[in-house]
């Protein structure tokens, strides 16, 4: 058996260096371990930029984009309520779905409401066939009179975040098909060894990072004119739709292979990162990069939490959550 630095070295090596230690220590006298390791990248087609999103009372760390079409965001309709999904399509085939759901769903029913509509079995009504006024939880249709002719657009709001999660699989080994593995009687791996061999621990740790390239020039304020007074105003001639979609309340995420509607990670948040705190310290150069003023330090981003508490077996993929005292419920 190999010692637990070359297994830790191994999840570096196999994640990027995302995830550095294998998620448990193993014992002197184990004879196998089996280990698999899964790692997303992607950069979004249309980036975000840098804004501020007001949760719950604190300034967090948003993020916006404008982008032609509706169709990139929907409502599904669920017992007791409507899930907003917008989806942020990533260009190498990995998509991220955004879930918000009314206050009276559980982050279960929100999730599994995701799951459903990725598998084709709830259906999702596209944006372009929504009604104007407010069209589903943080969504808004409304018609703009503009100077040109424009194409409807969707605005969408959210928060950066970055979460960590570590789970024991066999505190709820029947949800994650291991019951039986992990039963303590023999025969359950005929393919592997030859010798009996029993399930004795299954654990997992995962990471998960929403954001945008140049995040870091958040503060920079972008100051958009509007007509003030001038007597020769041209009168708008046209008139176009734009949806906004707002994710400033705890929701749900998903990671989907585009192609495969394969389901690789699921989550929830409850405490995106902060806004930084001291905007003055960053000074924005002309490649788009941010770095410290001289003479300033970075606003610290403060502490990432972990949940300890992976969804069921309905819900697919893995459990990342903000916020221990606020991890999604059973899906049941």
């Amino acid at each position: 058996m190999a010692d637990g630095r070359a297994l830790d070295a191994w999840a570096s090596r196999r994640t990027g260096g995302v995830i550095e230690r294998m998620p448990a220590a193993l014992l002197p006298d184990t004879p196998l371990a089996l280990a698999t390791a899964l790692a997303l990248r992607t950069d979004w087609e249309v980036p975000f930029k840098g804004d501020l999103m007001p949760w719950h009372g604190h300034d967090r760390a948003g993020l916006t984009r404008t982008h032609d079409g509706l169709d990139a965001v929907a409502v599904a309709r669920v017992p007791g309520g409507a899930v907003t999904v917008a989806t942020v399509r990533g260009t190498n085939g990995l998509d991220v779905l955004l879930l918000l759901g009314h206050a009276e769903l559980t982050p279960g029913e929100v999730l599994v409401a995701g799951v459903d509509v990725v598998s084709g079995v709830l259906p999702a009504v596209p944006g372009s066939r929504l009604p104007y006024g407010l069209a589903g939880p943080g969504l808004r249709l409304e018609r703009l009179r503009t100077l040109r002719p424009e194409p409807p657009a969707l605005t969408l709001s959210t928060v950066e975040f970055t979460l960590t999660a570590g789970h024991d699989l066999l505190a709820d080994a029947e949800s994650f098909g291991l019951a039986t593995a992990a039963d303590g009687t023999p025969g359950h791996f005929p393919g592997i060894s030859a010798a009996p061999l029993g399930l004795a621990s299954g654990r997992q740790s995962a990471t998960a990072t929403f954001s945008a390239e140049g995040f870091r020039a958040a503060a920079v304020t972008l100051m958009e004119a509007v007509w003030l007074g001038w007597e020769d105003r041209p009168e708008p001639q046209h008139e176009t739709t734009r949806a906004y979609a707002v994710f400033d309340r705890p929701f749900g995420f998903l990671a989907v292979h585009r192609e495969t509607a394969l389901l690789l990670a699921t989550g929830w948040i409850t405490d995106p990162e902060p806004f930084p705190e001291d905007a003055d310290a960053y000074a924005l150069d002309v490649s788009g990069d941010c770095r410290p003023a001289p003479g300033s330090t970075p606003p610290a981003t403060g502490p990432r939490r972990s949940v300890q508490e992976p969804l069921c077996n309905s819900c697919g993929g893995l459990n990342l959550s903000a916020d221990a005292q606020e991890s999604p419920s059973g899906c049941g």
